[in-house]
């Protein structure tokens, strides 16, 4: 499988951080995308940090697609940080990987 990583508004710093995360999370992802009927072909992430100060929202959004042959499977996460917003799109993920 394929993993595609699209950042928007980050830094170099920011976009290691967050492959840094990805690495000490992604065997659990992986555990689950084993247990699935279908080989997925890709997963493709994009995160973006918003650095605009007039925005109240959240500072980091992260979306992410797993491509499976006849479906696909979307999660999102926003949070204050990184971390946090990885984090919330992984566990909903896992939970959609779950419901199939």
């Amino acid at each position: 499988m394929k993993i595609y990583w699209t950042f928007s508004g980050c830094d170099d710093a920011d976009e290691m951080e967050v492959e840094r995360l990805w690495e000490q999370v992604q065997i659990e992802l992986e555990g689950k995308l084993n247990a699935l009927p279908a080989v997925p072909s890709h997963l493709r992430f994009a995160v973006e940090q918003h650095s605009d100060p007039n925005d109240a929202g959240p500072l980091w959004t992260t979306h992410a697609a797993l491509h499976l042959p006849a479906l696909t499977i979307v999660a999102e996460g926003s949070a204050d940080s990184a971390g946090e917003a990885l984090n919330q799109l992984l566990a909903e993920l896992a939970q959609r990987i779950d419901q199939r």
